[in-house]
C-alpha cells in the first residue's frame, strides 16, 4: 500500500499571480477560502498543469500551459510542486519544475526523485512517467481535483471510461482486500502450524515420558538382574566349595580301596559281551515289529482290495440303472430342443429386420442428399462478404465523422481561447472606462493619476485600440461559428449517410437471408416427410416383429417349463445316485475299519508276547 502526500506548491507569473506564491500543504485537511476570482482555482489548475500538462477542463475548453502565462509579463512562468510517496515505510521525495516562455529554462519540464533527475526525453514522456506514478489523468481530474462547472463531465463518459475511473479509484481497496485475504490465509496457516506443533509437542512429550518410564524400568530390571547375578555367584561359590569338599572325600575313599587289575579286565569283558547281547536282543525286537507290521499291512491291503472290487461292482450296477433312467429324459429333452429350433425357424424375423434396415438405409441416403443441399444453400446465400463490405463502408464513414468531430473540437478550442481573450480585453476596457469616469483618473497599468484631458485621451485611445482588437477577434469568433455550423451540417449529412448506408446493407442482408430461409424451409419440409415415412415403415415392421416374438415367447415358455421339469427329474436321479454311492462308500469304509481293527488286535497280541519275552532277557542283562 502507498500513500501520496502533497507537500508544497510554488508558482510565479501564473495568471493573476505575478510575484512568487508559495503554499504548504500540511498532513491532514487543507481548506481554501476566498472571493470569486481571487485565484483559488488557479492553484489547482497550476498543480494539474504540473502533473498532466492541462487544467482538467472538458475538451474544447481545456487550457494549455501558455494560457496560464500572466498577460502583463507574458513570460517567465514557473510552477514547482513537491510531493512524497510512502510505501512499505520507505519515503521518496519528488519535485516537478514546469517552465513556460522562461528566459533561462525556455519551455522545460523537470521531474526529480530524491533530487535525482528522472525526466523523460520529452514532455509527453515525462508526463507519462508522472501519470504512471500517481493516478490516471481522468481519475485525478474527476475525483481528486474535480474541476468547476464540469459536473456533467463524468456522466457523459462511456461505460468503459467510467469503469476505468472506478477501477483506478478502488485499486487501493482491491490491494487491501488482496493483502487482507493473504494475511488471513497466513494467519490460518500459522494457527494450523501451531496446532500441529502443539500436537507434535504433546506426542513428543508422551513419547519422552514413555521412554523415561521405560528407561527407569530397564535400570530397575538391570539392578535386579545384577542382584540376582550376585546372589547366584555367591551360591555357585558355596556350591563349588561343597563340591570340592566332596571330591576330596571321594579321593580319600578311592585311595583307600585296593585295586585288582585282572578282575577289572574280566569284568570289563563281561560288560562288553552283555552290551552286545543286549543290542542283539533289541535288534531282534525291532525286526519282529517290522515283520509283524509288514504282515499286517499286506493282509490289510488284500482285504481292502477285495472290498473295493466288490464295492466297484455294486457301483457299476447302480450307475447302469441311473443311465437307463437318464436316457429316457435325455430323449425327451432332445425332443424339446428340436421343437425350440423349429420355433426359431417358424418365427424368424430376419427378413423383416433386413427390410427395416434396407428402408432405413435408403431413407438415410435421401436425407444425406438433402442435408448436402442445405449446406449448399448455406454457402450459396452466405452473407459474410456483404457484412464485411458493410463494415468497411461504415468504417470509412465513421472515420469521416471522427475527422469532423476532431476538427470541430479544434475550432471550438480556438473559439474558447479567442473568446477568453475578448472577455479579458473587455474587462480591461470596463476597468479603464470606470476609472475615466472618476474625478481623478488612474492608469490601470502603471496606477499613475491622469489630471489633464490630454492624458485622459491616451486612455481613450488605448480603449479604442483594444476595441479594435476586440472587433478583429469578434470577426474570428464569427468565422469560427460559421465553420462550426458548416461542420455541424457536414456531420448531420454524414450521420444521415451512415444511417442510410446501414439500412441499405441491412435490407440487402435480410433479402439474402429471406431467400436462403425459403429455400432451406422447402428442403427441411422434404426431409421431414422422408423421416416421417421412414418412421411409419419402421414402426409397422417393428410391430410385426413384436407380434412374432410375442407368439414365439409364449410357445417357448411352455417348452421351457417342460424342459425344466425334465431337468428337475434328472437332478433327482443324479442326487439319488450320489446318495447311494455315498452310502455304499460309508458301509465299505466301516467294514474295512472293523477288519483292520481285528487284525491289528490280533498282531498286537502276538507282538506283545514276544516283546515281553525279549524284554525280560534285556532286563536280566541290565541287572
Amino acid at each position: 500500500m502507498q500513500d501520496i502526500w502533497l507537500d508544497k506548491v510554488r508558482f510565479k507569473n501564473v495568471r493573476q499571480y505575478i510575484d512568487d506564491m508559495e503554499m504548504d500543504f500540511p498532513d491532514g485537511f487543507t481548506l481554501f477560502i476566498g472571493k470569486n476570482g481571487a485565484g483559488k482555482s488557479t492553484i489547482f489548475k497550476a498543480i494539474s498543469m504540473a502533473f498532466y500538462g492541462d487544467d482538467g477542463s472538458p475538451k474544447g475548453e481545456r487550457l494549455t500551459v501558455s494560457d496560464l502565462v500572466n498577460r502583463q509579463t507574458k513570460k517567465d512562468l514557473e510552477i514547482h510542486v513537491n510531493f512524497r510517496i510512502i510505501e512499505n515505510d520507505i519515503t521518496d521525495n519528488y519535485e516537478i519544475d514546469l517552465y513556460q516562455d522562461h528566459k533561462k529554462f525556455k519551455n522545460r519540464l523537470i521531474f526529480t526523485k530524491n533530487k535525482i533527475d528522472i525526466s523523460g526525453q520529452s514532455k509527453t514522456e515525462t508526463y507519462k512517467i508522472i501519470e504512471n506514478l500517481l493516478y490516471p489523468r481522468d481519475v485525478y481530474h474527476n475525483v481528486v481535483c474535480f474541476s468547476q462547472q464540469i459536473k456533467d463531465f463524468f456522466t457523459a463518459l462511456t461505460n468503459s471510461e467510467q469503469k476505468q475511473i472506478f477501477d483506478s479509484i478502488f485499486i487501493t481497496i482491491k490491494d487491501y482486500n488482496i493483502y487482507a485475504q493473504n494475511t488471513f490465509k497466513a494467519i490460518k496457516n500459522v494457527n494450523e502450524l501451531i496446532q500441529k506443533l502443539e500436537l507434535k509437542s504433546e506426542s513428543l512429550k508422551d513419547n519422552i515420558d514413555i521412554k523415561i518410564k521405560s528407561r527407569d524400568q530397564l535400570v530397575k530390571d538391570k539392578e535386579n538382574k545384577i542382584q540376582d547375578n550376585n546372589r547366584l555367584l555367591n551360591e555357585s561359590k558355596e556350591l563349588k566349595f561343597n563340591k570340592e569338599n566332596e571330591m576330596e572325600k571321594i579321593q580319600i575313599e578311592f585311595d583307600q580301596i585296593s585295586f585288582d587289575e585282572n578282575i577289572f579286565k574280566m569284568v570289563q569283558k563281561q560288560i562288553v559281551d552283555l552290551k552286545i547281547e543286549r543290542a542283539r536282543l533289541e535288534q531282534e525286537l525291532k525286526n519282529l515289529k517290522i515283520s509283524l507290521d509288514n504282515k499286517l499291512e499286506q493282509e490289510v491291503q488284500r482285504i481292502e482290495y477285495d472290498l473295493n472290487k466288490k464295492k466297484d461292482q455294486e457301483k457299476i450296477v447302480i450307475g447302469e440303472d441311473k443311465s437307463k433312467k437318464l436316457k429316457v429324459y435325455d430323449d425327451q429333452l432332445q425332443d424339446i430342443l428340436n421343437q425350440q429350433y423349429q420355433l426359431s425357424k417358424k418365427y424368424d424375423c430376419s427378413d423383416l429386420i433386413n427390410k427395416k434396415d434396407s428402408s432405413n438405409t435408403e431413407s438415410q441416403k435421401e436425407i444425406l442428399f438433402i442435408n448436402l443441399e442445405i449446406e449448399t444453400v448455406e454457402n450459396e446465400f452466405d452473407i459474410s462478404d456483404t457484412e464485411k463490405e458493410k463494415k468497411n463502408r461504415l468504417l470509412i464513414i465513421d472515420n469521416n465523422i471522427k475527422e469532423i468531430l476532431d476538427k470541430a473540437a479544434s475550432i471550438k478550442e480556438l473559439y474558447s481561447s479567442v473568446k477568453s481573450s475578448v472577455d479579458e480585453k473587455q474587462n480591461i476596457i470596463d476597468e479603464d472606462q470606470e476609472k475615466l469616469n472618476k474625478s481623478i483618473s488612474v492608469c490601470s497599468k502603471c496606477l499613475r493619476p491622469f489630471t489633464t484631458e490630454k492624458e485622459k485621451e491616451i486612455i481613450r485611445d488605448s480603449i479604442n485600440k483594444i476595441k479594435d482588437e476586440i472587433n478583429i477577434l469578434s470577426e474570428q469568433i464569427k468565422n469560427y461559428k460559421i465553420q462550426i455550423a458548416e461542420l455541424k451540417k457536414d456531420y448531420e449529412e454524414t450521420i444521415e449517410l451512415k444511417n442510410k448506408t446501414e439500412k441499405n446493407y441491412d435490407e440487402k442482408i435480410q433479402d439474402i437471408l429471406n431467400r436462403k430461409n425459403n429455400k432451406r424451409d422447402v428442403l427441411l419440409r422434404k426431409r421431414k416427410l422422408i423421416e416421417d415415412e421412414l418412421s411409419s415403415i419402421i414402426s409397422n415392421i417393428q410391430s410385426e416383429i413384436n407380434q412374432k416374438e410375442e407368439l414365439k415367447s409364449k410357445e417357448e415358455s411352455i417348452l421351457t417349463e417342460e424342459k425344466q421339469k425334465i431337468r428337475n427329474e434328472m437332478t433327482i436321479i443324479n442326487e439319488d445316485f450320489e446318495n447311494q454311492i455315498q452310502n455304499l462308500d460309508r458301509v465299505y469304509l466301516n467294514d474295512l475299519l472293523k477288519i483292520k481293527k481285528e487284525h491289528i488286535y490280533k498282531y498286537s497280541g502276538e507282538f506283545s508276547l514276544q516283546e515281553k519275552e525279549i524284554s525280560e532277557k534285556i532286563s536280566v542283562i541290565d541287572v
